[in-house]
């Protein structure tokens, strides 16, 4: 009887100190300039540590997409893995109306 308790009491130590798993999550804020174009998603959202998350951008109608400051894609849509908090925006230039 004094095996099997010392045993228990063994299990329950090393269930009790088991670390716990920590979920990091980081914040990722988007925008564009409401008057040259738009987001989706937008704003300040929080994601866990390696989600991926796509993003686009889309011009009105008298500009087109220039860049991403914070992104590296060169095209209207980018896709980002959260490893850190980011500030993502999307560029537009005025088309040229000749």
């Amino acid at each position: 009887m004094k095996k099997i308790s010392l045993l228990l009491c063994a299990i329950f130590i090393i269930v009790a100190c088991e670390k716990e798993t920590v979920i990091t999550k980081y914040t990722l804020t988007i925008s564009a300039n409401a008057a040259e174009g738009t987001v989706q998603p937008s704003g300040v959202l929080s994601y866990e540590d390696g989600d991926k998350v796509q993003i686009k951008a889309t011009p009105t109608s008298e500009y087109v997409f220039d860049s991403w400051t914070g992104a590296t894609d060169v095209t209207g849509t980018t896709t980002i893995t959260m490893d850190a908090d980011k500030t993502i925006v999307a560029n537009f230039v005025k088309k040229n109306l000749l």
